[in-house]
């Protein structure tokens, strides 16, 4: 139930554990280039972003503008690899503490460049619909999931493969956010304050190895627009 955390490594369909099954003969669905802004930077990540807000963005991008994509199913795909010069930034200190007795996190925040975004627009139950973003009607807005993957390498020199999740049916104790989609080529990706993420862990072949933390509230918007004008 619990392993969906992405590999950067292996491709993202069969990594996420989303089946997609084209039919006999047809071709599936063109990617669509796209570009990604945080309402927040994390050049100053302790600056309270946005102004006045009584919990600061705990999701932010190191600058204006990143490229993605809308992958074949229609989902925002945001990948940043090692040595790309992209980093993202998280903040758990609005959640449990890293002390508690199965908690295998071992840090409040990361600056990283190796990770994975991924959306998946659900319905109101929590279950992904088909077609991703561009299911929502111009004005319209849906639910959806949201996965951040990333790796780290434990004290041991084991990959620690490590996931934020929005998604309550997968993830008990985390919530849906929410996709508006304002304009035919502008999607508004976010979660307000009262949003609570699961992170969660995993270490490949090691035997009951899936540690699940939660709740973090982290807030973070973010603008997609595509196609790239």
């Amino acid at each position: 139930m619990y392993r969906h955390i992405l590999r950067l490594s292996i491709s993202f369909t069969a990594a996420t554990g989303l089946l997609v099954i084209p039919l006999y003969g047809a071709k599936p669905p063109a990617e669509q280039p796209a570009t990604v802004t945080f309402r927040c930077t994390a050049t100053v990540p302790d600056t309270v972003c946005p102004a006045g807000a009584a919990v600061s963005d705990a999701i932010r991008g190191d600058g204006p503008v990143y490229s993605a994509k809308l992958d074949s199913a229609g989902e925002l795909f945001l990948v940043l690899t090692h040595g790309g010069g992209r980093t993202l930034w998280l903040d758990f200190r609005n959640g449990p503490a890293a002390s508690c007795p199965t908690c295998r996190r071992d840090f409040d925040t990361l600056f990283f460049d190796d990770v994975i975004v991924h959306t998946n627009v659900s319905d109101a139950s929590g279950i992904p619909v088909g077609n991703g973003l561009k299911s929502i009607p111009v004005g319209g807005s849906s639910l959806s999931r949201l996965n951040i993957a990333f790796n780290r390498l434990n004290y041991l020199g084991q990959t620690v493969q490590w996931s934020v999740r929005f998604n309550p049916v997968d993830y008990p104790g985390s919530d849906l956010i929410t996709v508006r989609h304002p304009s035919a080529t502008v999607w508004e990706i976010e979660a307000d304050p009262a949003l609570r993420a699961v992170l969660f862990s995993y270490i490949s072949h090691v035997r009951n190895s899936d540690v699940g933390e939660s709740p973090f509230y982290m807030p973070f918007k973010l603008t997609v627009v595509s196609p790239v004008p």
